[in-house]
């Protein structure tokens, strides 16, 4: 009798173990496809922060050079009007 209960018992905790080997498979495979997930948000963040960074610069240079156009224009219209009253 002891040895049926003991045979029970070991065969429940062989398929106790090889379900949770299962289960480890099946997590290892899920844990693997979030660092995949992972790496390529970071990734894809780093592209986006270079192109923002690259924009940045594009639109400070823009703003110089309406700046810049403006204190042209200014000059050129203080000129004009200075030689027409001579």
């Amino acid at each position: 009798m002891a040895a049926l209960v003991l045979l029970l018992a070991g065969a429940m905790i062989f398929d106790r173990l090889r379900w949770l080997g299962q289960r480890h498979a099946l997590l290892e495979q899920r844990c693997d496809g979030i660092e995949r997930t992972h790496a390529e948000s970071i990734s894809r963040m780093q592209r986006m922060e270079t192109s923002m960074s690259s924009i940045d610069m594009r639109l400070t240079e823009i703003r110089q050079d309406g700046k810049r156009n403006t204190e042209m224009l200014h000059v050129l219209i203080t000129g004009h009007v200075a030689a027409s009253k001579d």
